[in-house]
């Protein structure tokens, strides 16, 4: 009997083993550095709401979409919509996103939703943290990578990616020349990432040591200047196996480089010679991109596998938009429907059915040239060509494909063991990955841009900013956790009627409300604040203090305009890192409140806009009388002789 026992212990005490080893993390973007898409938890529907985290502003994506209207017959994809959702990563209990809008790194507690720690960084965080180790890599338009502690968000390091602090306005965003949009992938100990979007000024690849940021090797050499004239523009997640790593380069297919030493290994921009990687290169360019087996797929209107040790011809063609890969099955995604297709068939259809599209575009050229006699045969030819094309169709349609669900979502998909999620605008959906059959649907507010799956949840991330979190756990109600904004983010006090006054005099009397505004000296923020809220200004204020940064920021953000209204960085006054003429407007909270002018004129002057601009800094009696501290005529004449 005692032997009964044991035996039937033994048995329950391996599966509670099992069942916990199938609840998986979810650290980095589409789960892993193939970015795959994949994940062996399988969370089966029914699903509940648990909770929704509404933040005070939606996404604030680097890019608009394209012109809705074709352009040379082609209607362009949207190739660069890598931050339209704050995508989220999980682990141990813990959900961390970045934010585009208010510059903020979010971590959320998985079960409730609620915020345990915010971290701020200098500029728009568009891609998706990295969780590794205990710490928490994310990259940030500022040209900063920033390593902080998972447990509370405690700066480790970071790691100045641009070589030096120059600003630019990037659609309408003061933004480092050289952002880091693609992520920081993190690998063996090894931190990878890229900075610069544009080519003509120069673009990096680094490689760090995970754990204190120590330089390993940087790759400067793939910019305008030392290789040319070219479209290599690091943006989008990047990729890696054991020794290549990937990088998206914006509306071109990926570059591809050593992870050893960050040589270039190839990068094929898509001449207009005919094959997969020239004629079609238009399709294929983008941030989308995953790798499985020997290919690397990369996206835009279509998806083609590519041969990722060289960059070369595809084996298949996928006319989707998402792609799911696994080793029997692929899964597409097409915006009308859902389909399983069979790998091995396809490949061999997808091979001869391209092959039979080349013919056909090389005939029709040559028909549309030719005369007479010629002419007829090759018509003949066309129509030959015509007649194979479409066996080969319908051959894949009736033999490649496993299954096809009518989907009129296309914006995301992830598999979850043998389910597969879709997302799409207003809802998301769970689908049999053997059977096709819809399994489970739900309503979001805005397009389901971003799926993750850990621990047991669901996480959608849409286009309005929301983060929903489903579970199979029933809730009565479910938490709704709302960011919301104070009407007073500063307590009043004796100088609040000041700061009022004078923003209204610099309004009034400057009669600019709307363009780009510089507080030099920003201060507790409040002038800023108040302007804000009189205007139309996009205002950056720069302060000397750090720790009278940190206040600004944290009470403009509770206003709910910090980062796409106001936005304040610590730096130097004498030395401003803004681009020449930006502002139309330079005001001073510190000169205000100190009775002293902040700074060198000659760098105001600088960076006003020289037709029109205006600097308008001076002191009220009131705010002299509070302060004890005067402002005089004379101390500004002799500033701005200075100049």
């Amino acid at each position: 009997m005692r032997g009964v026992a044991l035996g039937l212990l033994l048995p329950i005490s391996a599966l509670m083993s099992f069942s916990l080893s199938l609840a998986e993390d979810w650290p980095t973007y589409m789960h892993d550095i193939a970015r795959s898409g994949v994940t062996s938890e399988e969370l089966r529907p029914p699903l509940y709401e648990q909770w929704v985290f509404v933040p005070t502003q939606p996404p604030c994506p680097a890019w608009p979409p394209p012109k809705p209207a074709p352009v040379e017959g082609v209607l362009e994809p949207h190739r660069l919509d890598f931050d339209y959702a704050f995508h989220v990563v999980s682990a141990k209990g813990r959900v961390y996103f970045g934010s585009s809008a208010n510059n903020k790194v979010y971590c959320l507690d998985a079960r409730s939703g609620k915020v345990v720690w915010t971290f701020f960084t200098g500029g728009p965080v568009r891609l998706a943290p990295t969780v590794w180790d205990g710490r928490v890599y994310v990259g940030s338009d500022d040209g900063f990578v920033y390593c902080l502690r998972a447990e509370d968000g405690r700066l480790l390091w970071k790691f100045r990616a641009a070589p030096h602090g120059d600003k630019v306005l990037g659609n309408g965003r003061m933004i480092s020349l050289w952002p880091v949009r693609t992520g920081v992938l993190v690998d063996k100990g090894i931190a990878y990432f890229g900075a610069g979007v544009f080519p003509y000024e120069g673009v990096y690849l680094y490689a760090l040591r995970a754990r204190d940021g120590k330089l390993i090797w940087k790759n400067d050499s793939w910019g305008f200047f030392r290789s040319g004239w070219g479209s290599r523009s690091p943006q989008g997640y990047l990729l890696a196996d054991e020794k290549r790593l990937y990088v998206p380069t914006g509306r071109t297919p990926p570059a591809c480089f050593d992870r050893e030493t960050g040589r270039l290994i190839y990068h094929r921009e898509g001449t207009m010679a005919p094959g997969w990687q020239g004629r079609y290169h238009y399709l294929f360019g983008g941030c989308y991109a995953l790798i499985a087996g020997e290919h690397l797929y990369s996206g835009g209107r279509e998806v083609v596998a590519l041969n990722r040790r060289t960059g070369k011809t595809g084996f298949a063609w996928f006319s989707g938009r998402k792609l799911i890969v696994t080793v029997d099955v692929s899964y597409l995604l097409t915006g009308k429907e859902l389909i399983a297709l069979d790998r091995s068939t396809y490949i061999e259809a997808s091979r001869r059915r391209f092959s039979l599209v080349e013919e056909k575009i090389r005939l029709t050229e040559r028909v549309n040239r030719a005369k007479g006699r010629e002419r007829e045969e090759l018509k003949r030819q066309l129509e030959e060509v015509n007649r194979k094309l479409k066996e080969v169709e319908e051959f894949m349609a009736e033999k490649a494909v496993k299954w096809k669900l009518p989907c009129e979502l296309s914006s995301s998909m992830i598999k979850s063991g043998d389910v597969l999620f879709v997302g799409g605008k207003g809802a998301v959906i769970a689908v049999d990955a053997v059977t096709g059959k819809e399994l489970w649907r739900c309503e979001v507010e805005g397009e389901a841009r971003g799926l993750a799956v850990a621990n047991g949840r669901l996480y959608v991330s849409t286009d309005k900013g929301n983060i929903y979190c489903f579970a199979r756990k029933k809730v009565s109600s479910p938490t709704r956790v709302v960011e919301r904004a104070e009407p007073e983010p500063y307590p009043r006090d004796e100088l609040t009627p000041v700061f009022e006054e004078v923003a209204e005099r610099i309004l009034e009397e400057t009669g600019i409300r709307r363009g780009y505004c510089l507080v030099l000296g920003c201060g507790s923020g409040r002038l800023a604040y108040e302007l804000a809220k009189r205007s139309e200004l996009i205002i950056y204020g720069i302060e000397l203090d750090v720790e009278k940064v940190k206040r600004a920021r944290e009470a403009l953000d509770r206003a709910g305009i910090y980062g796409t209204r106001v936005t304040v960085e610590a730096g130097p006054l004498s030395e401003l890192p803004y681009p020449d003429y930006f502002a139309n407007l330079i005001v001073s909270e510190e000169a205000l409140v100190s009775g002293r002018p902040v700074g060198k004129a000659s760098e105001l002057f600088r960076v006003l806009k020289p037709c029109g601009g205006m600097i308008y800094i001076g002191q009220t009696e009131e705010a002299a009388e509070l302060t004890g501290k005067k402002l005089t005529a004379e101390e500004l004449r002799r500033w701005i002789a200075e100049a």
